[in-house]
C-alpha cells in the first residue's frame, strides 16, 4: 500500500480539510517543513535582498521582508522600479530609499486591480509610522497597530 493511502486510512476519522489541517498543525514534522519552506522562499531571499541594497537598519530589512512574505521576493524588484531614489549600495541614503519604497508600495497596493489588496495598505502605513517615530532599529518596546511589543 502506498504511503498516502496508509495516511488516509490511518486518519480516516478526519473527513474535512480543516480537520486534516488541525492534525498537521500539531505535527512537529509539519512545523519543520513549514519552517524550511518559509526560510527558503521568503526569509533567506529577504535577507539577501536587504544585503544587496545595502540596508543596515532593521526597519529597512523589515520593509523588504514584508514585501517578500506578502508578494514574493520578485515583488521587491517590481516596487524598486517605481521610484528614483538610489539604494544605499548605489550611494543613496537608506532612509530616503526606504521612504520612497514604502510610498511606492503603498500606492501599488492602494490602486491594484485586485481590490483585495487595497485593504492591506495598513502594512505600509505602519512602516511609515515606524519611520516617523524614528524606530529604524526596531528597538523595543514598540506599539504596532495598538499592540505593544516588548
Amino acid at each position: 500500500m502506498a504511503p498516502r493511502q496508509r495516511d488516509r486510512q490511518r486518519h480516516a476519522e478526519f473527513a474535512t480539510p480543516v480537520e486534516y489541517t488541525a492534525l498537521a498543525g500539531a505535527d512537529p514534522v509539519m512545523h519543520r517543513a513549514q519552517d524550511e519552506v518559509f526560510a527558503e522562499h521568503y526569509f533567506t531571499p529577504a535577507v539577501n535582498i536587504a544585503n544587496q541594497v545595502g540596508a543596515v537598519h532593521a526597519l529597512t530589512a523589515l520593509i523588504i521582508y514584508d514585501t517578500c512574505i506578502h508578494s514574493g521576493p520578485g515583488g521587491v524588484a517590481m516596487i524598486r522600479n517605481m521610484f528614483a531614489a538610489k539604494s544605499p549600495a548605489n550611494g543613496g541614503d537608506e532612509k530616503e530609499w526606504a521612504r520612497s519604497y514604502v510610498n511606492a508600495r503603498r500606492n501599488w497596493l492602494a490602486t491594484h486591480k485586485l481590490t483585495v489588496l487595497h485593504a492591506t495598505v495598513y502594512r505600509m502605513d505602519t512602516m511609515k509610522q515606524l519611520m516617523d517615530a524614528g524606530s529604524w532599529s526596531l528597538a523595543t518596546p514598540l506599539t504596532v497597530r495598538g499592540v505593544k511589543i516588548a
